[in-house]
């Protein structure tokens, strides 16, 4: 992780292998890239892993958890496939699966394409629009996701409790996963509304 440790200003954490949790140890609680990405703590990321595995539980027992970014997404280790990270994605309800482990996800994916691994283009278009940077415990999440039927835009965004979006999109995810394409949702119902 060289490449990333020297972008960010910070090779002082020396080499060897990385995990995530050597990660969320030497990294965790920290925003990077002007805030689009953010490592978690151990304990923030074993209750946000359990949402992301609630909310797909074919990948139950698979993910570690190590950091997400401004929009809500979560970064995961998937030992299922030979350590390689995928994204969850709540907005769009889907696993992107990436062909790199996590040295080489900071090394290439958040040095040299950070538009597309942490949103940071879009970031700088809701700095503009007058959101703020969202805290390490928010989101930029939607109010109607996209998987729902929702725009795919910064006026469909706000700041969010990252924790209730992820369990939010969980509940709404598990309701909805075996509905065919193009389907009508008409009302949501949550846990917390009885």
């Amino acid at each position: 992780m060289q490449r990333f440790l020297h972008h960010i200003g910070d090779v002082s954490l020396g080499s060897g292998p990385w995990t995530p949790a050597r990660v969320r140890s030497l990294l965790g609680g920290r925003m990077f890239l002007g805030g689009a990405y953010r490592c978690h703590t151990d304990a923030v990321a074993l209750q946000l892993g359990e949402l992301c595995q609630g909310a797909f539980p074919e990948y139950r027992g698979r993910w570690e958890v190590f950091g997400g970014d401004w929009t809500g997404r979560q970064f995961v280790v998937d030992n299922g496939r030979g350590d390689r990270v995928s994204i969850v994605d709540p907005g769009f309800a889907e696993v992107l699966e990436t062909d790199v482990g996590i040295e080489a996800f900071h090394d290439e994916e958040l040095v040299e394409y950070a538009a597309a691994s942490v949103l940071a283009d879009l970031l700088g278009q809701w700095r503009a629009a007058g959101g703020d940077l969202p805290a390490q415990a928010e989101a930029a999440g939607y109010r109607l996701p996209p998987f729902l039927g929702g725009e795919d835009a910064i006026s469909n965004l706000e700041t969010q409790d990252l924790v209730s979006y992820l369990e939010v999109f969980a509940q709404l995810r598990l309701q909805t996963r075996d509905l065919p394409d193009g389907t009508l949702v008409r009302t949501i119902l949550t846990e917390s509304d009885g």
